[in-house]
């Protein structure tokens, strides 16, 4: 949406104050169907310019329609009702679901006077963007039924083609409730150019499908409808489906080798049959993915020739549970490399035979490309190793967000069953700390390394009054105690709430300390026995915000430094 939805009702309030109702129609007809919907929930809950607007033209009118004043939306509906503006739909179809009586009913009454084929196209968008909404779902099938009445059509057909992802699926949704024959569904299936629309097809038909359907399943053009295909074939050695052992997608051809293997076919021998008489680069891919043996002497052959496809295959044939250090060798020269190295770190990754210490020397002398390659690599092996991958990526300016990624993502930081890292071997634990400090890492990321691997732990900044991270956690683990409903929260609750929400366990020192400093500034009742609540004032600071809501404990801060 560009700018802000505040900047641009903003904008919007000073064009129709000056008269330019083209200019306001234009920007509002290029805004979706959700953005419609989003830059009415501004109006009503963040910008409020538009209540006080100071114009006589349609554009003002427009704009009132999205009003946090029911009144001024209510006479919005009269000013448009003579407005032949697809716009005027659109706000219309807003308002048949809005919350006051009043609005919905004039709305409606407006909405059905002037209900055609062009009005009904321009409106369903947008009353499908509401539909999850209780007033917006029963303004949609109003709508819907309306338009069987009295247009005597089907409201999918109007939706069908339209300019909005979402009111396509509705459509192809509100068409197949009708049990459409499965070869119907199939041949729109192979026409509809939108994955996001096709997947509603796919899914269909894969739900429905028998194996009596295999057959045209196998020729559609989608591959999970071939894949679904192959499976329900009742025959897979009599069928036909070993042609599809070169099919251009993975899923399908994994879907026949399994079929055909598992029926006694020798799936490795046809593939090297197609390689022998066509050096086909997925004959050879083929040969990769069943795990057939090949000759380590014509893979390197077909690496140095670089052909594309037909090298970086060769290069994922060198995949091994124990890479002999020649082939380990190779594949870390070929991190260099621009086309091959990708295959190259794949390869690394699914193989053995190899640890983080026989790769990390690379790093000093790798280029920005390289070490990204290498970081994903590395970060391949176990426990801590995973841990000193995405501390190295860290501490380099343009791997910054990988190696936080890295880090964030290790297994070993979420386990409670890990011990502290590398205490039989002090070089490595060494080399783990130094990396640490040398990682631009987020405080909350850095403690909670320090906090599994056993180290002292970063001192949090000092704010301007003193509030931390914690007190806001605790803060939102007690989001909507203090009510008839739920009066109090166990301290071991609110506890692990918190620490869920700073991603560090709080200690019980830390924890007394964070309390008696909320009790002390009101926004904590002192606790009965266990029990904690919030006081009215926490209550109200918090109000909105998810304990475990991206960006709340952030914001909860934000609201205690603003308080004092």
């Amino acid at each position: 949406m560009g700018k802000s939805m505040d900047g641009q009702l903003a904008r919007l309030v000073e064009l129709a104050e000056a008269g330019a109702d083209d200019d306001v129609r234009r920007a509002m007809l290029a805004w979706s169907p959700s953005e419609l919907v989003a830059a009415q929930w501004t109006a009503r809950n963040g910008y409020h310019g538009i209540s006080t607007i100071d114009g006589v033209g349609m554009g003002a009118s427009w704009l009132l329609g999205l009003s946090r004043d029911g009144r001024c939306r209510e006479a919005a509906v009269v000013r448009m009702s003579a407005d032949a503006s697809p716009l005027t739909d659109r706000i219309l179809a807003l308002l048949l679901s809005d919350h006051v009586r009043q609005v919905r009913e004039r709305a409606d009454r407006v909405a059905r006077s002037r209900l055609d084929r062009a009005r009904a196209s321009a409106s369903l968008p947008v009353l499908i963007a509401l539909r999850d909404r209780v007033l917006g779902a029963e303004a949609l099938r109003g709508y819907c039924e309306a338009i069987v009445s009295e247009l005597d059509a089907e409201p999918w057909t109007l939706a069908w083609l339209s300019d909005d992802r979402q009111t396509r699926r509705w459509a192809v949704r509100s068409w197949m409730e009708g049990r459409r024959p499965l070869g119907e569904v199939l041949q729109r299936l192979d026409t509809e150019p939108d994955p996001s629309v096709a997947a509603i097809y796919v899914g269909h038909v894969i739900w429905r499908a028998k194996a009596a359907d295999a057959e045209p399943l196998v020729a559609s053009g989608n591959a999970r409808v071939r894949a679904a295909g192959v499976w329900l074939t009742a025959d897979p050695v009599g069928s036909g489906i070993d042609a599809l052992l070169g099919d251009r997608s993975r899923l399908v051809r994994a879907a026949a080798q399994h079929r055909l293997t598992s029926a006694g076919v020798d799936v490795a021998a046809w593939y090297r049959r197609w390689w022998d008489s066509s050096q086909s680069p997925r004959a050879l891919t083929g040969l990769v993915e069943v795990g057939a043996e090949l000759d380590r002497e014509a893979l390197l052959g077909l690496i140095s020739e670089r052909e594309p496809g037909t090298s970086a295959t060769a290069v994922r044939g060198l995949e091994s549970r124990r890479l002999d250090p020649d082939t380990f060798t190779l594949l870390a020269g070929l991190l260099r490399d621009p086309m091959l190295g990708p295959t190259s770190v794949a390869t690394l990754r699914r193989s053995g035979g190899w640890s983080y210490d026989d790769l990390a020397p690379a790093w000093a002398r790798a280029d920005a490309a390289t070490r990204g390659r290498l970081a994903r690599a590395l970060a391949s092996r176990d426990g801590w190793d995973r841990v000193r991958a995405g501390l190295l990526a860290a501490s380099d300016p343009d791997l910054g967000h990988l190696g936080a990624d890295l880090v964030g993502q290790a297994a070993v930081l979420r386990s409670p069953y890990v011990r502290e890292p590398y205490q039989d071997d002090p070089e490595r634990r060494a080399d783990l700390e130094r990396l640490l400090g040398e990682a631009d890492l987020d405080l909350r990321l850095r403690r909670l390394v320090e906090e599994r691997a056993g180290l002292e732990l970063t001192p949090e900044p000092s704010r301007l009054d003193g509030w931390s991270s914690a007190h806001a956690a605790l803060l939102l683990a007690l989001a909507g105690t203090g009510r008839l409903l739920r009066p109090s929260l166990p301290l071991a609750a609110v506890r692990r709430s918190a620490a869920f929400a700073i991603g560090i366990q709080l200690g019980a020192d830390e924890l007394d300390e964070a309390v008696r400093r909320l009790i002390g500034a009101g926004l904590v009742v002192p606790p009965r026995g266990d029990d904690l609540a919030l006081t009215s004032e926490g209550r109200s600071l918090v109000r909105g915000l998810h304990a475990h809501a991206p960006g709340a404990v952030e914001e909860a801060l934000a609201r205690l430094e603003i308080r004092a």
